[in-house]
């Protein structure tokens, strides 16, 4: 049975500061803009809103950061996604509620770009796996 040290350093997955410091930012910089916007368009509910979203992400990456010597660089990142991906949707669906699409745009369409984090998410799952297979076999 492997430790859990030599299970952290082993699969496709590695912590990095780069690269989990641009996912983080890739993935909740958006939010942080639309905060502020929505704050320059006196919208405060949805500007607090979206910038709350961003500082809870960051908050929840940096968590995640700090614990790398307890938690695989590979769920990590999936937990990341995932969060991320949800409250992206839930913050879609309030710039919807509060009206700030045209009147022919709904929510739905623009949370199918939104598919493209749980796409990232198995493309993850099958690299991890087939890098964990040959980690095993050598």
């Amino acid at each position: 049975m492997k430790s859990q040290k030599t299970s952290l350093k082993s699969g496709t997955f590695q912590w990095n500061f780069n690269g989990w410091l641009g996912c983080q930012i890739g993935g909740t910089g958006w939010l942080l803009l639309f905060g502020i916007l929505l704050l320059f368009h006196k919208d405060i509910i949805a500007g607090i809103s979206f910038t709350v979203c961003f500082l809870l992400l960051n908050a929840i990456g940096a968590f995640l950061w700090h614990r790398r010597d307890k938690i695989a660089p590979y769920h990590a990142t999936q937990i990341f996604f995932a969060l991320v991906g949800g409250l992206s949707a839930v913050t879609i669906t309030l710039l919807d509620w509060a009206g700030y699409f045209p009147n022919e745009a709904t929510a739905s369409d623009y949370t199918k770009w939104l598919l493209i984090i749980p796409a990232l998410m198995v493309v993850f799952h099958f690299r991890e796996r087939s890098s964990r297979k040959k980690d095993m076999t050598n």
